[in-house]
């Protein structure tokens, strides 16, 4: 019944410490920043708003965080940290045969899309996965961060295509698997080797996988 494949991007489709790793001088550098921003998704979390307010949103609580006007704290968040993760994610490489995966995807038949917690950009041009997208969007358009099911009903509409239909593939159990099970989604969870037979209290995924071609294997 699976038609389409959505994905998750960060620590989905590329290891966490490629950008982790580069991201720590600049985090040492901007302690209270990093922190603020860190409470401020937090928020974002847990009060989703409407689709295209959430730049206001988040900008109004980090500036009441750090006690500045929200214009001010919109131009820190766009300078400071979107910008400077895009321009990191210039020497970010994928996970081992995941462009062989995206390509077999398409070839037999299925419509691909992404879902992220944080502007798409240029993230996949970077890492050469652009081009095998039927459907890009990010929390910040929906206005809902994950597990919130309204992103992933969003690209549901975006991929037209059923929930039920769409297999959406994470690294996440919380924020991927319960927030795309509760939209009806089928789920793919990513994790490490030797985590690969760990117990889940609540939903199940429906594919556990640690290497993008037993996900290739399982779908295919």
């Amino acid at each position: 019944m699976i038609t389409a494949i959505g994905f998750d991007i960060d620590g989905t489709l590329y290891p966490p410490l490629a950008l982790y790793g580069r991201l720590i001088p600049f985090t040492v550098a901007h302690i209270p920043l990093m922190l603020a921003f860190r409470k401020t998704r937090a928020v974002m979390h847990d009060e989703p708003v409407s689709e295209g307010a959430f730049y206001r949103k988040q900008a109004a609580v980090f500036a009441g965080l750090l006690n500045i006007d929200a214009s001010r704290a919109e131009y820190i968040i766009e300078e400071n940290i979107y910008q400077k993760w895009t321009e990191i994610f210039k020497r970010v490489k994928p996970y081992p045969c995941v462009a062989e995966t995206l390509h077999a995807f398409k070839d037999a038949g299925y419509k691909l899309g992404v879902l992220s917690d944080f502007p798409i950009r240029e993230k996949l041009v970077n890492m050469r996965l652009d081009g095998y997208w039927d459907a890009e969007i990010s929390s910040e358009e929906t206005g809902a961060v994950k597990p919130a099911a309204s992103g992933f009903l969003a690209l549901a509409e975006k991929l037209a295509t059923p929930p039920e239909n769409i297999l959406y593939v994470g690294n996440s159990y919380r924020f991927d698997v319960e927030g795309a099970a509760a939209a009806g989604m089928k789920t793919a969870l990513r994790v490490h080797p030797l985590r690969k037979t760990r117990r889940f209290s609540g939903v199940h995924p429906d594919i556990v996988f640690s290497h993008y071609r037993e996900l290739q294997q399982a779908v295919l």
